[in-house]
């Protein structure tokens, strides 16, 4: 029964984005179902089962979220449906206790299970992704009809001018399903996914798969070629930023949103109250007039400190710490999406936050 709903809410995490295409009935979404039915499942567990989890995993698990109830500290009188929208992510933690408390048996099928949605649902994506563009494309569907659609989704999707190239939160995993393709040496596929990433038009996305790649052949080539690499990576990494930039023509506001996010940081730095330097404002509390922040780091240490800010980095260098770790394809999901979280705020959706418990379950391997 568990390895059943495992396989259901890989396939909605992999393939649904934020939760919000699959709506079943005014307000209720597929995602929503498969939260409440995780919510019994994990009561059953608690009430009539026993709950392993290794102590070091629970450890990291409770340093890694202590910045949620750190978020409650100046609260005060915070707009609290806005609160409630900063929390209703950090819910999906709790999945750690049904995934992180299988036996060893089901633990290698079910990360085998998400290894492989990892390949299969990317693609089924990029190939819809690439037939829609076609379609709008060739006027056989109308770009308004598409555009109203994706306003229909609460931002689900994100369109880049008219001509049918667009932005859908799922296709974070089209960056995951890139990085795993190359490792596992699908040339092809790894090709495919990443043509299907530049049609995002998405800066961020491209340059944290790109980086991911290549952190991953530094990593696991022979020392001499290592070394090579980090003299260069200097000037690797600039050359990919102009590629990026000049050479493939991303989207036009990359300037302004930049603007956006170093006015950010210096607001943010311009913080001189000890309090809210150590606890932050608490969940809900507002930046410079936005309830939401591009880098959710940056949300994470104005809304609950310094504090908060280094427990969210806990599981991520437990991640990046553990041993032997260079050859696990996981290493490098989590540095994709670390690195695609300075742009947009994934790590710490349901998609990211249980893309880092898999991780966490995969280095018992």
């Amino acid at each position: 029964m568990e390895i059943l709903y495992l396989k259901l809410l890989f396939i909605d995490i992999i393939g649904g984005g934020s939760g919000r295409l699959f709506e079943i009935t005014s307000g209720i979404t597929f995602r929503y179902i498969m939260f409440f039915l995780g919510f019994l499942i994990l009561l059953y567990k608690f009430c009539f089962s026993k709950i392993m989890i290794k102590k070091e995993e629970m450890i990291v698990l409770l340093l890694g979220t202590f910045f949620i109830p750190l978020g409650f500290v100046s609260i005060g009188v915070n707009d609290l449906s806005l609160a409630f929208d900063d929390i209703k992510p950090f819910l999906f933690f709790f999945f750690s206790f049904i995934i992180l408390s299988q036996s060893e048996e089901n633990s290698k099928l079910i990360i085998d299970k998400f290894l492989t949605y990892l390949i299969v649902v990317p693609v089924l994506m990029g190939i819809i992704q690439i037939i829609l563009i076609l379609m709008i494309k060739y006027n056989f569907l109308s770009f308004y009809t598409f555009y109203a659609l994706g306003e229909s989704t609460s931002n689900e999707i994100m369109f880049r001018g008219e001509d049918g190239l667009f932005f859908y939160k799922g296709f974070f995993f089209l960056g995951v399903g890139c990085i795993y393709a190359f490792i596992k040496k699908k040339y092809f596929v790894a090709l495919f996914l990443f043509i299907c990433i530049y049609l995002t038009q998405t800066r961020g996305l491209l340059l944290a798969s790109i980086f991911s790649i290549l952190l991953y052949t530094v990593f696991t080539s022979r020392k001499q070629i290592a070394f090579i690499f980090f003299i260069i990576s200097p000037v690797v990494f600039y050359l990919l930023y102009l590629i990026t930039l000049k050479i493939l023509f991303l989207r036009e506001d990359v300037g302004d949103s930049n603007v956006v996010r170093f006015k950010d940081l210096e607001f943010l730095l311009n913080i001189d109250n000890i309090f809210h330097a150590f606890f932050g404002h608490g969940w809900g509390a507002e930046i410079r007039d936005r309830a939401k922040l591009e880098n959710v780091f940056m949300e994470i240490f104005y809304k609950s400190g310094i504090l908060g800010l280094l427990s969210s980095f806990v599981i991520i260098i437990y991640i990046f710490l553990h041993k032997n770790n260079k050859y696990n394809p996981f290493l490098y999901f989590t540095a994709f999406s670390f690195l695609f979280s300075q742009t947009n705020p994934f790590i710490f959706t349901p998609m990211g936050i249980i893309l880092l418990i898999m991780s966490m379950f995969s280095f018992r391997y």
